[in-house]
């Protein structure tokens, strides 16, 4: 599997730019390998745009892409509306990590509102009644962000948003996150990442691991045997940059699992 070194050498970036990347947005690990993976095999060079979800820069990248400097563009979130985005499709392939509607564009994406709904469906047949949820960025509610609010009140009609804890994306933030649950006295939580339900269950204030489920299906999850979702990552970036290469429009959902340990 592509490691942070692996990336941060095929890119031409430093080990502490690439991490720093992918540890502000822990999915991105896996996305970014796939998108890799096949672009090195392709003979292509990947240049990473980070934007911290700042409009005016994204806007930027685009004019970059509009005068050439690019090929095409893979877009793995985004700041501006997304007509913005489709008004730069004459200039090239851009192809999207989420469901695009009703428009002709190339997308790959995931199946979020299915497996956060069989996620939190599971927790509540385990007996969970107030739920925790971690989440990253709060200054911006993303898709992942609004979908996952709107099915823990669709689920747990008695959830309340002041259990969820923020700006949370790694092992340390997890544990702060435990704290923190343990003074709402929260029965169950539904994480993030598994680098923070690692962190949750480390530190041991829920009554069974079965009562906390991760995302992404990484090592640790397996290692402390603790359920989590498989969102297909890697798959998604390899089918992006195919998508891109090949220059297609196609819509293509990735299928997830849900992993019960």
């Amino acid at each position: 599997m592509t490691n942070i070194r692996d990336i941060a050498k095929l890119t031409g970036y430093s080990v502490s730019t690439v991490s720093r990347v992918i540890n502000n947005h822990p999915y991105f690990d896996q996305l970014l390998s796939g998108i890799i993976e096949v672009a090195f095999n392709e003979d292509y060079q990947v240049t990473l745009l980070p934007t911290n979800y700042q409009a005016e820069r994204e806007r930027m990248y685009l004019e970059e892409f509009a005068g050439k400097r690019f090929d095409g563009l893979i877009v793995t979130s985004r700041a501006n509306n997304l007509d913005v985005l489709l008004s730069y499709q004459k200039y090239g392939p851009i192809i999207f990590c989420e469901e695009i509607k009703e428009t002709e564009a190339g997308c790959v994406f995931i199946d979020r509102e299915q497996s956060i709904t069989e996620a939190l469906l599971y927790l509540k047949k385990k007996g969970v009644e107030k739920l925790g949820v971690t989440l990253g960025r709060s200054g911006r509610l993303s898709f992942n962000t609004k979908v996952t609010l709107e099915l823990c009140k669709k689920i747990f009609p008695d959830f309340k948003e002041e259990n969820v804890f923020w700006n949370c994306i790694d092992y340390e933030q997890g544990v702060n996150a435990a704290t923190y649950f343990k003074e709402k006295k929260v029965d169950g939580v539904f994480t993030n990442s598994d680098t923070v339900a690692a962190g949750i269950l480390q530190s041991s204030i829920l009554e069974s691991k079965n009562r906390l489920v991760g995302r992404d299906n990484l090592l640790i999850s397996e290692l402390m045997s603790f359920s989590t979702i498989d969102h297909g990552l890697r798959e998604c970036g390899e089918t992006a940059f195919l998508l891109f290469i090949e220059e297609k429009k196609d819509q293509i959902k990735i299928p997830y699992r849900f992993i019960v340990r």
